[in-house]
């Protein structure tokens, strides 16, 4: 019987020697989800790998409430007020000396707050352009974080493209339509100028700031 048992402690000897100087398989650190499916009208579920960071930041971002997202950008919008009112500050001291009168947010404000007797709230014409002109940063940019889902990559571009979107609807569209201001197109091309990059500014950190807000809130990134 010795014999016969011979082989076959060298066919497990040269097994063990090849599966020596292996590894135990690891386990795969990509993120799963559960997705559910049908078969023969029984449902069941089976986990699916999100195989990108893309896929992973859809399935975060679509998962909040639509108010959320428009409470982050109106927060931004707020917030990229301030850069875009200090850019047409310095911009104003180079135009040229005939177009220096106020620019259109104080134009709007004196023409609203007249139509709407705003006045008698608040006699300052400054206070009341400045809060009307931030507060309408605010709305737009509460459109923007409950309308544009971009990924963080791309929050810049998308800001700036609704920031240039923000001045053509309403400064020729319904600034003009409602008699408040003449259209961009009878307006000098220097304060045309000023205006578009101002809004670009707003549009790129609103862009930018949305993006970060979404991280901070749900620690994607």
């Amino acid at each position: 019987m010795e014999p016969r048992q011979q082989p076959q402690r060298r066919i497990s000897r040269s097994l063990s020697r090849r599966t020596a100087g292996r590894r135990p398989p690891m386990k795969s650190s990509i993120p799963v989800a559960d997705v559910g499916y049908s078969h023969n009208g029984k449902t069941s579920t089976r986990q699916q790998p999100i195989t990108s960071e893309f896929e992973r930041w859809h399935e975060v971002r679509h998962a909040e409430p639509l108010t959320a997202h428009m409470v982050r950008g109106a927060l931004a919008g707020l917030i990229a007020t301030v850069p875009m009112s200090l850019t047409m500050i310095v911009m104003h001291q180079y135009l040229p000396s005939e177009q220096r009168h106020p620019l259109p947010p104080r134009q709007i404000s004196d023409k609203v707050s007249h139509h709407l007797r705003m006045d008698r709230l608040i006699d300052d014409a400054q206070a009341r352009t400045l809060v009307s002109h931030f507060a309408y940063g605010a709305a737009a940019g509460a459109i923007y974080g409950g309308m544009v889902r971009q990924p963080p990559v791309l929050s810049t571009l998308s800001g700036v493209g609704f920031g240039l979107a923000v001045w053509a609807g309403s400064y020729m569209g319904w600034l003009p339509a409602l008699g408040i201001l003449s259209p961009a197109t009878e307006q000098p091309a220097h304060r045309n100028l000023l205006m578009i990059i101002a809004h670009v500014v707003w549009g790129a950190v609103t862009g930018v700031l949305t993006s970060l807000l979404q991280r901070k809130t749900d620690n994607y990134g």
